[in-house]
């Protein structure tokens, strides 16, 4: 049997035949790779269902059973509840799909207020299900995302001061894979965060995914580098040039040329 045989044309096929006639169902949708044009043989299915507040685990239940008509599920992991219990989601591997087609469910109940709709930061969704057309892409709330920029801001400035030297701690004694992995955890993800502020604030809380689609060509080439340690001398070079970048990154952010380039989007 090839390990190709479910493809997502199937999954996304039998799970909007199954869905689509049932009441509680209120509209089915592809987010993640799908809403920003980028699915390629490596990508996951990203399917959110908005369903009346009882029917969550119903709906879980009858997918699952739609899933296994098409393969026995290989591996379920089912996340910590949504914030206030708006949501649940489950990550399945099916026996006879390729191993990187995970399903990334999530059901979502229909009084929970975010739907993650906003074009800018989800990117365009593609619904199979909108009944009524209940559901519609919703404006990015400005003033929201803004203050979340703000705090992760004024948070990341805080910790890195705090903590950076803890690599050059490591450094000294020579304890070079504790000091990896604080270069990686404290410095290149500081990085990371301020860099996304300057060029993706519709993004600022991805972390590395899609940083090659988000970041200008020339701070994505200078970031890999970073990212990649030869030895103890290599790793004490990095750790500096990515320090002064940040502590350079952090003076350019200006919090209304943000809010403008989010205006614009």
């Amino acid at each position: 049997m090839s390990d190709d045989r479910i493809t997502r044309e199937m999954i996304l096929g039998a799970l909007v035949r199954a869905l689509e006639p049932e009441p509680h169902v209120h509209a089915l949708w592809e987010g993640g790779s799908e809403a920003f044009g980028r699915t390629d043989r490596w990508s996951d299915i990203d399917v959110q269902v908005d369903v009346d507040d009882d029917r969550v685990k119903d709906t879980l239940t009858l997918i699952e059973g739609i899933l296994e008509s098409l393969s026995p599920i290989r591996d379920r992991l089912e996340m910590p509840p949504g914030p206030g219990n708006g949501y649940t989601q489950v990550f399945y591997r099916l026996r006879d799909a390729s191993e990187f087609l995970l399903v990334d469910l999530c059901v979502m109940k229909r009084s929970h207020p975010d739907k993650f709709l906003e074009p800018q930061i989800h990117g365009h969704v593609v619904f199979h299900v909108n009944k009524g057309g209940v559901l519609v892409a919703k404006p990015l709330d400005l003033e929201q995302h803004m203050a979340k920029i703000r705090a992760r801001r004024e948070r990341m400035e805080q910790r890195f001061a705090m903590f950076y030297s803890m690599v050059e701690k490591e450094l000294h004694r020579q304890n070079y894979m504790a000091a990896i992995d604080l270069y990686h955890r404290l410095v290149l993800d500081s990085l990371v965060d301020a860099l996304r502020i300057l060029h993706s604030p519709a993004h600022f809380d991805f972390k590395v995914p899609y940083l090659h689609h988000d970041l200008p060509v020339e701070v994505h080439e200078r970031l890999h580098v970073l990212f990649f340690v030869a030895d103890g001398d290599d790793l004490r070079h990095k750790y500096h040039d990515a320090s002064q970048w940040f502590r350079q990154t952090l003076a350019e952010i200006n919090l209304m040329e943000v809010e403008a380039k989010l205006r614009s989007m």
